[in-house]
């Protein structure tokens, strides 16, 4: 029999190279209909996004060994709890804004998943 834990989240994982912040403070990332409305429609935990921001050569991105993963660019997180899904192609784009302030650390992913969303914060 297997127990299933709480709390609990969803999280979709994409990479992004030579990404660009707008005026707005938010990176404005092109996310697939049939992505954005997976996260939309995910009723049971509380979906979120999360968006590594890459560089364009691949081996300037992290170093792995048995001691640690280091992850040299920055991550950033986007809830989708009370996001409508699209009503458009599944293969169309959605443009969605993921804050700057969304920063993936320690301690914000710990209040995502308590779901402590002011918490998960950075200032600027």
């Amino acid at each position: 029999m297997e127990t299933i834990k709480s709390p609990r989240i969803l999280v979709s994982v994409k990479s992004w190279r030579n990404p660009v912040l707008g005026a707005d403070d938010a990176w404005h990332y092109k996310l697939k209909v049939s992505n954005h409305n997976f996260l939309a429609n995910s009723s049971d935990l509380r979906p979120y996004l999360f968006l590594a921001l890459v560089p364009p050569d691949i081996t300037d991105y992290s170093e792995a060994s048995h001691a640690c993963l280091l992850l040299r660019q920055a991550v950033y997180w986007l809830s989708f709890e009370d996001t409508e899904p699209v009503h458009s192609a599944p293969e169309n784009e959605k443009v969605v804004l993921v804050p700057r302030l969304h920063l993936l650390t320690a301690d914000t992913l710990r209040a995502l998943v308590v779901g402590d969303e002011a918490a998960a914060k950075v200032s600027a």
